[in-house]
């Protein structure tokens, strides 16, 4: 007892007696019926059907027309969970010749057409979007501009109205577009000093092959900013008036609808509108500019930027594309578990994050092989030696079969889930009608993946990347480097 019962593990209790206790009364429980009544909740939400997104599903359900107004199609109803719908809408206009003093305008265009039109202010056309539970978000780039819709099913026919209202009668409000420019200068203005804004315009100017005064003319971060000043309403409005038609404009709709309700609902939205100005696609190509190195010094900035490229002469349905692809994959385009990945980041402890990237033009003979990194600025030199020992390596003995089998089961679950998304479905469609191929493209490629060999891959980037054309630059403070910098 001593031993057991101390005065630490004792509870006291006192009873105290009342002539009156308080109890408490419980209800009895209602009848759920009559609290109920003749609810009747919601109704459920569409699930949606079980679709293939193989290529050749996707061809098999897809419909091609073209509206009076001469824009391409493709449709591709289904049935999605919620009744959802997903659109997009690109609008091809202009020249090189034409477009030239233009350039900043056409990257307002969209933003602006978003700001006001005829019959809505912004806030009312925003607010009528919320009604229709619909996004409606626009892009645009000299001679091309975007307009990507999502909504449900019942929905579209009056979100396409609002979209007539942004296409055919913008007003291009003054205020509006000084909000933007403002936001934009800001933007700008910060990347004045930013390592990766330096390094990424620096290569991109670099491996450009067109000269100032043309609309595919690199700028420099601070010919932006004045340029984002200069934009006018007048330059936005003849945009509009003079250039912008559906003549050469591809529509992709994918998703929950009727197409004999909705195209002629898409032909009345692009119905009678032709431009001034004639249409030429801007071609592209490969730079022939040596490579080389150059360092740009940001003070007081934490992290370096290391970033690298070329461009060469190549397209999408070049017989080494299978392997360039997967090479890229391999070598750090594809996760952290690469070659770039498991040297520069896991092994070394060199970089935040480091991969690379690799892409190809569709029409034009012109495609771009790229290496970043984030880096400690004391960590630059080292990292540099390790990223070209890492590519010699690749080009001198090629990759593993362990690493080519991870590499192809990666890309082609990557081309999977890409096309499970209906907006990027919409996106792929839209592309197919401009460079005029079907899905039996993707087929292909998608075939011929399983067969690609290492000693292919080893092949292919020996006949394309050349270490002595790749264009470097690093960007960070290097004035303060092995003073006291933060460490990984």
């Amino acid at each position: 007892a001593t031993k057991y019962l101390n005065r630490s593990s004792r509870t006291v209790g006192m009873y105290l007696p009342t002539e009156k206790p308080e109890k408490t009364t419980v209800p009895e429980t209602p009848s759920l019926a009559k609290m109920i009544g003749d609810y009747k909740g919601r109704e459920s939400i569409s699930q949606g059907e079980a679709f293939d997104v193989s290529p050749d599903n996707i061809q098999e359900r897809t419909k091609v027309l073209t509206l009076k107004s001469g824009t391409e199609v493709a449709l591709l109803p289904k049935k999605t969970r919620g009744n959802s719908v997903n659109l997009r809408l690109t609008l091809r206009y202009g020249s090189a010749e034409t477009l030239g003093d233009l350039v900043k305008a056409t990257e307002f265009l969209p933003s602006m057409m978003l700001r006001g039109t005829s019959k809505y202010t912004r806030q009312e056309l925003q607010d009528a979007l919320d009604k229709q539970r619909a996004s409606l978000a626009g892009s645009g780039s000299p001679g091309t501009i975007t307009f990507s819709v999502e909504t449900k099913r019942d929905n579209l026919p009056a979100v396409l109205e609002l979209l007539q209202q942004v296409l055919r009668e913008p007003t291009f409000p003054d205020e509006e577009l000084g909000i933007i420019q403002r936001s934009q200068v800001a933007g700008w203005e910060k990347q004045l000093f930013d390592p990766q804004a330096l390094a990424t315009t620096a290569v991109r100017r670099h491996i450009s092959a067109w000269p100032k005064g043309d609309p595919r003319y690199v700028a420099t971060i601070e010919e932006e900013l004045e340029w984002t000043k200069q934009v006018t309403t007048d330059q936005l409005k003849t945009l509009h008036s003079k250039f912008l038609t559906p003549e050469y404009g591809q529509l992709a709709i994918v998703g929950d609808f009727d197409p004999e309700e909705i195209v002629p609902l898409c032909e009345k939205m692009l119905a009678n509108w032709k431009s001034e100005q004639p249409y030429e696609r801007m071609t592209n190509k490969a730079s022939t500019k040596p490579g080389g190195s150059k360092e740009i010094n940001t003070p007081d900035k934490k992290n370096a930027v290391y970033f690298s490229a070329m461009s060469f002469a190549m397209d999408d349905s070049d017989p080494d594309y299978p392997e360039m692809v997967l090479g890229d994959f391999l070598f750090g385009g594809g996760s952290l578990s690469s070659r770039l990945g498991n040297r520069v980041r896991q092994k070394e402890g060199l970089s935040y994050g480091v991969g690379c990237g690799f892409n190809a033009s569709s029409l034009d003979e012109r495609a771009a092989f790229y290496i970043y990194a984030i880096s400690n600025p004391d960590n630059v030199p080292k990292l540099k030696t390790v990223i070209d020992e890492e590519l010699a390596k690749l080009l001198k003995d090629g990759p593993t079969e362990a690493e080519v089998e991870e590499a192809k089961t990666g890309y082609l679950q990557k081309q999977t889930v890409a096309r499970s998304s209906d907006s990027s479905l919409a996106r792929i469609l839209s592309e197919n009608l401009y460079i005029g191929r079907t899905m039996d493209y993707y087929t292909k490629l998608e075939a011929t993946i399983p067969t690609v060999t290492p000693e292919e891959i080893r092949k292919a980037f020996n006949a394309h990347i050349q270490p002595k054309k790749l264009y470097t630059v690093v960007a960070g403070d290097f004035e303060k480097t092995g003073e006291d910098s933060p460490q990984e």
